[in-house]
């Protein structure tokens, strides 16, 4: 029996023909499957953006089903990655490492920007609560009082001194406070 063969057009070598594959049901590729697939990986280097933004897009455009299928292979899922990460834990150390060093500024903005934003969150949901509960403010600012005042004897002192120069700063602030008090007891 006879091999077919079949000449490379990109390394220049004659192969067997099922080095090369198809292209049709009795037509054979022009490159063979090793030049076929270094060409494959440049043309993946050269459009890194490219396949990113299609991937991305497939991802948003099938997210409900790829939902579906995490829960209801949840289990296998969580395993295999469990494995994984014991098998390769150097290997993942390192890849972590180096994707910090060349995105340590871009994880430093991500950071700052989520701690921007629970800080935020958390001064909304204070003043809520404050709000709500004005007694309990209340109460909590005279025990905050009562304990500044024994720690230190001369608070009343250095807070009267405070207050003084505040109301020089801010005379025409606090006289506007005091008047708004007054209009508001009168109604």
């Amino acid at each position: 029996m006879i091999e077919e063969q079949k000449f490379c057009s990109k390394c220049k070598e004659t192969k067997a023909l099922e080095e090369f594959s198809r292209r049709g049901p009795d037509k054979r590729q022009a490159h063979c499957k090793p030049c076929a697939r270094l060409k494959q990986i440049e043309w993946r280097k050269a459009n890194v953006e490219k396949i990113r933004i299609a991937h991305r897009l497939y991802y948003l455009e099938n997210i409900d089903r790829a939902r579906a299928y995490y829960q209801t292979n949840k289990v296998e899922l969580k395993e295999k990655h469990a494995t994984y990460r014991k098998e390769n834990i150097d290997k993942i150390k390192v890849t972590s490492k180096l994707y910090y060093e060349n995105n340590i500024q871009q994880a430093k903005d991500s950071a700052l920007l989520r701690y921007e934003e629970y800080r935020l969150r958390h001064i909304e949901l204070v003043i809520k609560w404050q709000k709500r509960n004005p007694e309990k403010v209340k109460g909590y600012q005279k025990a905050y009082i009562q304990r500044l005042k024994k720690k230190d004897d001369n608070y009343m002192l250095k807070n009267r001194e405070r207050a003084r120069v505040y109301y020089k700063n801010n005379r025409e602030k606090v006289l506007a406070r005091m008047q708004a008090k007054k209009d508001e007891k009168l109604k």
